[in-house]
């Protein structure tokens, strides 16, 4: 009972239900028969679920792999990394995660309601699954916000603090981006070169 319970990811609240049945002390033929029909229960619903239940959990990989990837590509220092493929793998993770991660939530989201529709709800660590993926998807694209603002912040404080200082605004390459140098000091640098 108990492997069934967490290969189908019960709940503490769903495994309640029968835990009455699960610490008696005194064992007779009635308790035996309850667990034998709870037993083939769990079983019928775990084989209507496990289609379901291997998406999910493939969901769960492919978010976790989202994340690993997203603090990939924060690291420039990647780049000159002399591990061989590691940028064809960073390719290929990025579109797993770009690719396949939306249409498993779309597939997932379609399924999991035909099923609730038929059968009730469906929960996960005692959640329903589809508000487990909702939450995980909203705190990703939360994080993914307050990163942009941060940034965007960031860049307006530079920008602010150049002007004040009249230091001009440099491209990528570190040189002065045209128009950024004031007009004065473009003519004295080019004094200097005389």
């Amino acid at each position: 009972i108990r492997e069934l319970w967490q290969n189908m990811e019960y709940g503490e609240s769903q495994k309640e239900a029968f835990g009455p049945y699960m610490n008696c002390t005194q064992f007779n033929e009635e308790l035996f028969a309850r667990h034998q029909d709870y037993v083939a229960e769990l079983r019928e619903q775990n084989e209507l679920l496990q289609p379901i239940l291997d998406r999910f959990t493939k969901y769960i990989e492919l978010y976790n792999e989202r994340e690993e990837y997203e603090k990939t590509i924060q690291d420039s220092s990647r780049l000159l990394s002399r591990k061989r493929g590691a940028l064809r793998e960073e390719e290929l993770q990025r579109k797993r995660v770009t690719l396949k991660l939306p249409k498993l939530i779309e597939s997932l989201r379609k399924d999991v309601a035909e099923y609730q529709d038929e059968h009730g709800p469906l929960l996960i660590q005692g959640k329903l699954c589809l508000d487990v993926i909702e939450e995980k998807e909203n705190d990703y694209l939360e994080r993914k916000r307050e990163e942009k603002e941060r940034k965007k912040r960031q860049k307006m404080r530079t920008q602010s603090e150049a002007s004040k200082t009249g230091t001009p605004h440099k491209n990528a390459k570190g040189a002065p981006r045209p128009g950024s140098i004031r007009r004065g000091a473009k003519e004295n640098s080019q004094h200097n070169r005389f």
